[in-house]
């Protein structure tokens, strides 16, 4: 990587890091690329949703029960 390959990549924002990571991955595919970042999203979403649901909500209950 030239210096000035190097001073382009400071400069870009987290999402264009992102996007180039994507596209190198793929081979130079900007479809493929895409394909797998929605993927990784939804991967990624599906993980969020299922450690919500694991949080325990027991200060509700509790609050709850303090009303009574």
């Amino acid at each position: 990587m030239t210096a000035s390959e190097m001073a382009a990549f400071a400069d870009m924002s987290d999402a264009e890091t992102t996007a180039v990571a994507y596209v190198e991955a793929a081979g130079g595919d900007p479809n493929r690329a895409l394909l797998w970042a929605i993927e990784d999203l939804i991967a990624l979403e599906h993980r969020f949703a299922q450690a919500q649901r694991s949080v325990s909500k027991g200060y509700i209950r509790a609050a709850a029960m303090e009303r009574a």
